[in-house]
This record gives C-alpha cells, sequence and structure tokens, in this order.
C-alpha cells in the first residue's frame, strides 16, 4: 500500500509549513489538509495535480520510494528504488532552497535560532 497521507505530512514538514500555511498554499481548508495526512480520505486526481503543480512534487511516486515496504519489490527492483529515494530527498532540499533560499540545514539552525529569540 502507497502511503499517500504519510507522504503529504513529509513533504509540508520538510518544508516547515504548518497545516494552516500548507492548507492556504494548496487552496484547501485545514481539516481536509488533516483528514489526507492522516489517511481518513485519499486524494483525489486533482488534489494530486494541485500538490504537484504547487509544490512540483508527484506525491504518488514520493510516497512510493520513500514509504514502500522494499520487500515487496522484485529483488531487481530494489537498487533502482533506493537510487529513485535518493533522487527525490536531493529533489526536495532543491525545492526546499528554492523556496526558503536557504540550505536545509541553514533553515533547521534558523528555527532553532527563532525559538531561543522567543525563549529570552
Amino acid at each position: 500500500m502507497i502511503n499517500i497521507g504519510k507522504a503529504l505530512k513529509y513533504l509540508r514538514e520538510k518544508f516547515e509549513l504548518s497545516q494552516r500555511a500548507a492548507a492556504t498554499e494548496l487552496e484547501i481548508s485545514v481539516v481536509y489538509l488533516n483528514r489526507l495526512e492522516n489517511d481518513k480520505v485519499s486524494p483525489t486526481s486533482t488534489m494530486i495535480d494541485r500538490i504537484f503543480e504547487v509544490w512540483g512534487v508527484d506525491l504518488y511516486v514520493l510516497a512510493a520510494c520513500l514509504f514502500s515496504d522494499e520487500s515487496r519489490f522484485p529483488s531487481e527492483a530494489r537498487q533502482p528504488m533506493r537510487d529513485l529515494k535518493a533522487s527525490w530527498e536531493k529533489e526536495i532540499n532543491k525545492i526546499i532552497r528554492t523556496r526558503t533560499g536557504k540550505g536545509v540545514c541553514e533553515n533547521a539552525w534558523n528555527s532553532k535560532s527563532r525559538m531561543v529569540g522567543k525563549l529570552d
């Protein structure tokens, strides 16, 4: 089974978006996004297309690469799937840099420094 909800939540968190911010970008309700992320509803083909249009990621391919049970693939397909997973991770990091103008490590550090600043 391909876990679309898990992939959507993974992507949203990688982009450092709250559910509200992601729902706004995708032009859907927060309730619907929450239901998608928790696999309470399946995304429509229109929703899959919308995610691709807005975030540049094919959610089905991402879910298959990152969250599928590798043992269910033929042995000859396992290494290519691992390679595809690594490629997707690089692509997502590239999208993050484009969205924020920063690298992933830089984003994490800045998040922590903002939190520290709030505690001061």
